[in-house]
């Protein structure tokens, strides 16, 4: 696992949104980000899309944090694009704020990494006191050209 402090430019994402929390997921009879990726593939959702930038990056953008990590927040499954403009029904568009940001990386298989590195994640804040969180916006990004690599950025300040 790396951790990493980097400042990052604003990103403009649009995609498919739930609103979830860490109890619904920790259950797998209710969790919903399953069903979003899932959806988001089956339904094409990446080439109905306009003003893609990078081709084969998704984002799993985190938002809307109502008590922070402990109740509801919302996941955008998207794509970073150039412009916000007319979208197709359903989608949703958001704007990740430049700001700083911890990025921890880790290679494995998927889903497992996922997971194990938001339990790190949580683990680095309930014992860190260089970084607080700002719940603005947090993401993840995958790579096609590196589809066991994850990087999860998490918006800090100190």
């Amino acid at each position: 696992m790396e951790i990493n402090e980097k400042l990052v430019a604003a990103k403009k994402v649009v995609g498919l949104k739930i609103s979830t929390s860490n109890t619904l997921e920790s259950d797998p009879e209710t969790a919903r980000i399953p069903a979003l990726w899932q959806r988001f593939f089956s339904e094409s959702v990446e080439e109905q899309i306009p003003h893609i930038i990078e081709e084969g990056v998704l984002l799993g953008v985190y938002t809307d944090y109502d008590n922070e990590q402990r109740g509801h927040f919302a996941l955008i499954a998207g794509r970073q694009v150039s412009a916000l403009g007319a979208l197709p029904e359903d989608f949703t568009a958001i704007e990740i704020p430049e700001g700083l940001y911890l990025v921890f990386s880790d290679e494995g298989d998927m889903p497992t990494i996922i997971y194990t590195t938001w339990h790190t994640i949580r683990e680095y804040f309930s014992n860190t006191t260089d970084y607080v969180r700002t719940y603005t916006a947090d993401f993840e990004f995958y790579d096609d050209d590196n589809p066991a690599r994850i990087e999860i950025y998490i918006a800090v300040k100190k």
